[in-house]
């Protein structure tokens, strides 16, 4: 165009402003709105990635791979008696012999419920039950679900809700090094039971307002409501649950947890969530032979750490051991950084959010060319 062009079109343009100066104030603000809503979404996104996109290293701690019951194997999550698939002892004692294994370190968690020793504490964990609906399912962290067949169900299950719950679970483990950065105190001695010592998680000592040499009391539950019978449900007389003191030594970093979608639907979830099993968000760390004593019950492998030598990697060490964790039972998975970070993109929490970003592009857009057009 030339210079004489682009003045006539410079001419009709202000006069058309001046003729319709709501109209383009409209316009302007609209687009800008439609603009701002693309940058909000896709920020919220990026936020979600930069935050939990790279939880590997964090999940799996200081080892390179955890190995637990692959989740299939697992029965579903539910209230009332449940026994969790465990890892072969024999099959963990063979991998502590590969010449390419500096350590491998058991954990055994258990259902317990967790209170706060000191004097006129709230008790915070299973069993608190709902002053509304005492029939309500307990859950950890004085939630209460609701009974069979009533209400909407929650996006994720019982079990991402729990898995939102800052009540520890209690965790047995003879580690030297603790699985998390030890943030006040120091690593309880695993070879010394006798001292009744643990750990406890920020969440978890924030929740139960627990601080360094305070004492944690731990009741054993086994079934979660108490056992068979319990509240004159089942006819039988409940087991005499165990449990006792432990004085907390250290407060570890906690370590992130992906938050499930923050919304409510009247459909069970799609698929399962992710990561599921492996380590407790919040845990009441202490020795095997503790949690064996607190409990009440033989320690069984939940999932097992495994620390490679140096100059070893995991995808030199796996390919000779995936036909036997694969014929195992149960099945053993393996998870690693990598694993856990795959699984993470993968998650129905980013798709949904992935979902929303697009969308929201997509009609702000259109919304933009409508405003324009029109």
């Amino acid at each position: 165009m030339s210079r004489a062009e682009w003045k006539a079109v410079a001419r009709l343009v202000i006069a058309h402003v001046r003729q319709h100066p709501g109209r383009i104030l409209l316009t302007s603000i609209s687009t800008m709105a439609a603009a701002c809503v693309v940058v909000w979404v896709v920020s919220g996104y990026d936020s979600l990635a930069g935050r939990f996109g790279d939880m590997g290293e964090d999940y799996v701690g200081p080892y390179e791979m955890l190995l637990l019951p692959s989740s299939a194997a697992d029965p579903a999550e539910g209230f009332g008696q449940r026994v969790s698939a465990a890892l072969s002892t024999d099959l963990v004692d063979a991998i502590r012999r590969d010449p390419a294994v500096a350590a491998v370190d058991p954990v055994y968690e258990t259902r317990a419920r967790v209170r706060s020793g000191n004097a006129g504490a709230a008790p915070a964990g299973r069993g608190g039950g709902n002053a509304a609906d005492p029939e309500a399912e307990p859950i950890p962290g004085g939630l209460a679900a609701p009974k069979s067949g009533s209400g909407p169900i929650i996006m994720g299950g019982m079990g991402q809700l729990r898995s939102q719950s800052r009540v520890p679970t209690l965790v047995g483990t003879n580690a030297a090094q603790p699985p998390q950065k030890v943030l006040e105190g120091r690593w309880f001695d695993p070879s010394r039971p006798e001292l009744q010592e643990g750990a406890i998680t920020r969440d978890s000592a924030e929740q139960l307002r627990i601080k360094l040499g305070d004492e944690v009391a731990v009741i054993s539950d086994p079934f979660g409501r108490g056992g068979p019978g319990a509240g004159g449900r089942g006819g039988a007389s409940a087991p005499v649950p165990a449990g006792g003191r432990i004085k907390i030594t250290a407060i570890v970093d906690q370590p992130k947890r992906l938050p499930g979608p923050k919304f409510m639907v009247g459909l069970p979830p799609s698929r399962d969530a992710a990561l599921r099993g492996g380590p407790a968000a919040n845990a009441v760390y202490v020795p095997m032979a503790t949690a064996e004593r607190l409990s009440g019950s033989p320690a069984r492998i939940t999932y097992a750490g495994v620390a490679l030598k140096t100059g070893h990697t995991v995808d030199g060490f796996l390919p000779g051991w995936s036909a036997r964790l694969a014929s195992a039972t149960p099945p053993v998975e393996v998870r690693t950084a990598e694993s856990v970070e795959s699984e993470v993109n993968s998650s129905t929490t980013f798709e949904t959010v992935r979902v929303q970003a697009y969308s929201a592009t997509g009609i702000s857009l259109l919304a933009a060319l409508f405003i324009i057009f029109t």
